[in-house]
């Protein structure tokens, strides 16, 4: 018991003393395992060719370190000539490793052949895992506690135990931490012949854990002396799945006792006395929780080191470093941090332009000031720099408080281990004098908080909906929260997916909360279930139809058109289009929980979510502050926008995203307007006119339309002035009423978005909304982007009415390019135009293009 990642916790310099009954129940299990496990030579599973490893993950395997100076050619030979003795090393040390000190070997977990999904061959490996379970425990429990335990702790939820390597059409492929026996015994089931099976395990070996091109970058660093001494070398040490725990790691421990141990560890473990004042002088860690949810969020050391310029063994010591840590079994996967990492102030400029340190609308003056937005999550650090005040606030608001207004304390009243809530606050209205690295999206912008989690439990604590919407939302119209962000919901499996994929009643809640509540716009989370372009992922209360329902894409100016691989994925049960947007949820930096100024990366559509609330504070500010329509403060009437005109403002501008991310280096492409990207990313930029900072000019209107009503916006194209925005477009949205919950046809008032290009000695055109060729009968969010605009070019944009189960509809309508006019009254109630020659007018369009598509579809046929 003297392997510090299995007995000892990082806190604690002293040894473990097992009972004599735990002595005796390891010793019987392990002589178990040693009768009936055959030698590593002799295990019934297949490992990895050289190829096949290399065309799953890019590392060190082939690196400069493992190769030296030898070709490509060369190199690869190399590998594989000594690929078997690498694998038959560390399928002998996870022997070891199991048998001697009770710990788990990491493994690549995989299933080739064609004709599975990835879902079905996950499916396929654990039902072998089981069976080996089966195989090697058939001891009754009650003789061998220990086994139970360990069959116990292999049973977990696949998705907390599996992080997903690679999913393509004829492999899936994921990381696995196994007692070795299990391992090697895993064969698969569905093979008729025992010399052929379509199961991989791969025992994961130090250069296989090690990121490609790091120790490259390490020397890089180290030869130019401008960085030595000045430079800190920060690795990302991943976890493998539930390692955390078994090192005895928490979140609760301070920087200062997980640095103590882990250095007092690498001393005894590297057996390197050269590097140990080395490592007592320059290592500093820190440790940051994973989503469990999530497979690829896994819990993370962090560790700095140093340089100093008078030291010739810095770069000896911290490569020794980064081999001893990735040796260990608890790792499954070590990094260099660059310098360009993810992080708020990147998604404060990705969500504004899209162009690196350039954020138009903070340099604008807009920021947030004046904007409360409400947050129901974990828990939320009040004390860290980001959101520090004098005292802790009540559950009465004040608004006269620096940053949180409020704090509800339904659950309790501290966030998480896992500082979720304060992470998400962070993103929103994170504030530090400083430095902007972790300020927020909208950073002069208020919380008020409901804590909806307890510390130490899985589930969340949620009060009933309208009591959990009235948060920050005591006072009149100026003092209230006009946004909530909820970066939570159901996760979606294949056993609940009709149902939390579905209309709930909480979305039908949700709905009618926006619908009584004009002036209020709820952001939610679509879910992290989407991993393999998982249909109907989207969990609720994300399925709501008024809410805006956010993806994740990824987090930098080279990767933003990638969405996130875990984005959930819709539509929903009744063929609604979800994500609606999507914001950047790919290692955000943010304030960290139970710390006095630290950050965290954190990933997800959690993340996402309070980028997109951000963005709206933004808007609302916008228009309360009388930017519009001329782009200068105070230069128009203040006006209180709808929730509906602020989600139509940023699913209006939002840009197309062109494919999926994936961690496995495999991608796909996605489509405009599928189920993927929704409506696009949101872009400030392209969604409000500021003058001289942003790209289009706005204009737009609220109104209310009879059933079989319809009304009429003309608007022309102009490049006086030097606009040269290249499309013409316009969105409308409405806030629907709650539908039954388990509906399959779940819009209650059908609206339609048509615009339509006047010709000028030609025909006109119709451009149907949401890229289909014909009216939207299913979503309550229609846009029409029409590219290639000239000038003097004239559009005619109609809202019909076009089967209202009520009267009356409200809607927001948006439209922006190079506008010549934009009406300075502001958004108003426009009178229908009453020409009984528009009727024909309309009829006339439509004859032709009914006669035109026909003569195309004949063509076809």
């Amino acid at each position: 018991y003297n392997y510090y990642a299995s007995s000892q916790p990082l806190s604690q310099g002293r040894q473990v003393r097992p009972t004599m009954r735990t002595i005796i129940a390891q010793f019987t299990f392990l002589l178990l395992c040693v009768l009936i496990r055959p030698s590593s030579s002799q295990c019934k599973s297949r490992a990895l060719t050289v190829e096949e490893y290399l065309d799953l993950a890019d590392t060190e395997l082939l690196g400069s370190d493992f190769c030296a100076t030898l070709s490509e050619a060369e190199c690869f030979a190399t590998a594989e000539e000594t690929w078997a003795d690498l694998n038959e090393e560390e399928w002998s040390l996870g022997q070891i490793h199991y048998e001697e000190k009770g710990v788990w070997h990491p493994y690549g977990f995989c299933h080739v052949g064609p004709g599975m999904t990835g879902n079905e061959r996950k499916t396929a490996l654990m039902n072998s895992l089981n069976a080996s379970i089966a195989e090697l425990t058939s001891v009754p429990a009650t003789t061998f506690t220990t086994i139970r335990l360990n069959v116990d702790k292999l049973k977990l939820d696949s998705k907390r135990n599996v992080a997903v390597l690679s999913n393509t059409e004829d492999r899936f492929c994921g990381v696995i931490r196994l007692p070795e026996p299990f391992a090697c015994n895993i064969a698969d089931l569905d093979s008729n012949d025992e010399n052929v099976t379509n199961i991989i395990i791969q025992p994961l070996h130090q250069y296989m854990k090690i990121g490609s091109g790091t120790f490259d970058a390490m020397r890089e660093i180290f030869d130019d002396t401008n960085n030595v001494g000045s430079t800190d070398l920060v690795f990302d040490f991943t976890l493998c799945p539930g390692a955390a725990e078994e090192i005895g790691i928490h979140s609760t421990q301070s920087d200062r006792d997980i640095t103590e141990g882990f250095v007092e560890w690498a001393i005894r473990e590297t057996n390197n006395i050269m590097c140990s004042k080395v490592y007592e002088n320059r290592v500093t860690v820190s440790f940051a929780r994973g989503d469990p949810d999530l497979s690829n969020d896994p819990d993370t050391l962090t560790i700095k080191f140093g340089t100093a310029e008078d030291s010739s063994l810095d770069f000896f010591c911290s490569v020794g470093l980064v081999k001893g840590v990735a040796s260990l079994p608890t790792i499954c996967f070590v990094e260099l941090e660059r310098e360009s990492e993810a992080e708020n102030d990147d998604a404060t400029y990705v969500t504004q332009s899209g162009i690196p340190n350039y954020k138009p609308i903070f340099d604008a003056g807009i920021t947030g000031e004046g904007q409360i937005v409400a947050v129901s999550d974990t828990g939320l650090d009040i004390n860290n720099c980001y959101f520090e005040q004098s005292i802790f606030p009540s559950s009465r608001q004040n608004n006269g408080r620096l940053k949180v207004v409020q704090y509800i304390s339904h659950a309790d009243s501290r966030d998480d281990n896992n500082g979720h809530g304060t992470h998400v606050c962070g993103t929103i209205a994170g504030y530090s004098q400083e430095g902007s690295r972790g300020n927020g999206v909208a950073k002069n912008a208020k919380i008020a908080f409901m804590d909806i989690g307890v510390t130490g439990e899985s589930f969340l604590r949620i009060p009933p909906d309208i009591e959990l919407l009235d948060t920050g939302r005591g006072g009149g119209y100026a003092d209230n929260a006009h946004i909530h962000s909820v970066s939570w919901g159901t996760p979606v499996t294949d056993v609940n997916r009709k149902s939390a994929n579905g209309y709930t009643t909480r979305a039908r809640n949700f709905d009618n909360y926006m619908l009584k509540n004009d002036d209020f716009l709820i952001v939610v989370a679509a879910g992290n279930d989407g991993q393999f372009n998982v249909a109907n992922s989207v969990g609720t209360p994300a399925t709501a139809k008024n809410v805006i329902s956010v993806g994740a894409h990824l987090n930098d100016v080279l990767s933003m058109n990638r969405v996130a691989a875990f984005s959930s994925r819709g539509p929903t049960q009744d063929g609604r289009r979800k994500p609606d947007l999507l914001a950047p949820g790919q290692s955000l930096y943010s304030a960290a929980g139970n710390s006095v100024c630290s950050l965290t990366r954190k990933s997800g559509t959690s993340m996402a979510t309070p980028a997109t609330s951000g963005s709206a504070a933004l808007i609302r500010e916008y228009f309360e502050e009388g930017w519009w329509p001329e782009g200068k403060k105070g230069s128009g009437d203040s006006i209180q926008p709808s929730g509906a005109l602020v989600k139509a403002i940023l699913m209006n501008g939002a840009q197309w995203v062109t494919s999926v991310d994936n961690p496995s280096q495999y991608s796909s492409t996605v489509q405009r307007y599928d189920y993927s990207q929704g409506f696009g990313r949101i872009s400030l930029v392209d969604s409000i006119y500021i003058a001289k900072r942003t790209n289009v000019f706005l204009d737009g209107a609220e109104d209310i339309i009879q059933d079989g009503d319809k009304r009429v916006y003309t608007r022309a194209i102009t490049r006086a002035g030097g606009c040269s925005y290249p499309e013409f477009r316009a969105t409308l949205v409405w806030t629907d009423e709650g539908a039954v919950p388990s509906c399959r046809n779940c819009l209650v008032n059908d609206l339609d978005l048509l615009v339509i290009k006047k010709g000028n000695r030609t025909s006109d055109t119709v451009f149907y909304p949401n890229g289909e060729n014909r009216r939207d009968n299913v979503n309550n969010a229609e846009r029409v982007i029409v590219p290639f605009v000239q000038e003097g070019d004239v559009f005619e944009v109609r809202v019909e009415g076009t089967n209202l189960a009520n009267n009356e509809q409200k809607y927001a309508l948006v439209m922006t390019g190079c506008l010549n006019f934009v009406d300075s009254r502001g958004f108003i109630f426009e009178p229908p135009e009453q020409s009984g020659a528009e009727d024909i007018k309309t009829r006339s369009i439509y004859t032709v293009a009914i006669v035109v598509g026909g003569a195309i579809f004949a063509l076809l046929l």
